[in-house]
């Protein structure tokens, strides 16, 4: 009786200590896991501010050009403008200019 009552002892020791194991197991891989989740997301997320960065810049560049592209046309906009813009691109003269001529060297 003593020897079967020490037996059951043991193998309810045994699946004790067999549960325990496997429930570190189980919390090991989870948390190993999470921890590999977490570092997904983290390096998704430098790539996403990598190409925020990116795209901010760009963006600058492009209002800039916006910005110079507007001036540009109200100037094509003013007659006078126009004018001194031809007649300096094509050398063009109006009525009552005059022209001198520079030797060249």
């Amino acid at each position: 009786m003593k020897k079967s009552h020490q037996l059951i002892k043991m193998k309810k020791k045994r699946i004790h200590r067999n549960r325990i194991i496997v429930l570190f197991l189980v919390l090991f891989f989870i948390g190993s896991l999470t921890f590999i989740q977490v570092k997904l997301n983290n390096a998704s997320f430098s790539d996403s501010q990598k190409v925020l960065h990116e795209k901010n810049e760009k963006l600058k560049k492009v209002k800039s050009n916006n910005k110079r592209l507007k001036i540009s046309v109200k100037e094509l906009k003013d007659k006078d403008y126009i004018q001194k813009w031809i007649r300096s691109k094509y050398f063009y003269s109006k009525n009552g200019d005059t022209i001198y001529n520079f030797g060249s060297n």
